[in-house]
């Protein structure tokens, strides 16, 4: 695999974040679509305590068993927890995929004239890096270059975007009227 090297941002086309091939297109794809998943996650976990009326501190006060805190993941909060888990683990997943694209520029000699602990120094570039390349890579001009990298299977994962926006509009709007209700 050729290693090609950026060091300007005037070259960065959106397929350089991406790895060669359809895995990493196929990942960054179902990536993005389990990150959209956030927010029709959390105002249905949110719909749901309102109108079971269990969001309060007395449910959340009495979990001291191993049947109390099973029937309360059963409750609608398990809708919050979960939208908060897979934001959490996208964002990990994410910046793991990440870490390759920062590996090829920024090789061991990167630091040329280095002094002692230039290996933090490199280190420290490769963080910034990673979270530079994971933010790229959410980008609407990279997940296109991922759907045309993939053809019919990318267009159909780019659904899930405008789908997935619109429910959670939608569930927003329901979370509004059922909150002004309840007033």
């Amino acid at each position: 695999m050729d290693v090609v090297r950026r060091s300007d941002i005037q070259g960065l086309q959106p397929g350089d974040a991406l790895r060669p091939g359809r895995f990493d297109a196929t990942v960054l794809l179902l990536l993005w679509c389990l990150r959209k998943t956030f927010y029709p996650l959390l105002w249905i976990g949110i719909i749901g305590a309102i109108v079971t009326d269990r969001f309060n501190t007395s449910l959340l006060a009495k979990l001291d068993t191993g049947p109390e805190i099973f029937s309360a993941v059963l409750t609608p909060l398990v809708g919050i927890a979960l939208a908060i888990m897979i934001r959490v683990l996208v964002g990990i997943l994410s910046f793991a995929l990440a870490y390759p694209l920062s590996r090829s520029n920024t090789s061991s000699d990167y630091a040329h004239g280095r002094r002692t602990h230039s290996s933090i120094r490199l280190w420290s570039d490769r963080l910034y890096l990673t979270r530079a390349y994971r933010s790229l890579r959410w980008t609407w001009i990279v997940r296109s270059e991922a759907v045309i990298r993939l053809g019919d299977t990318g267009r159909r994962l780019a659904l899930c975007d405008p789908v997935l926006r619109w429910l959670g509009a939608a569930l927003f709007v329901v979370l509004v009227a059922i909150a002004w209700t309840s007033v």
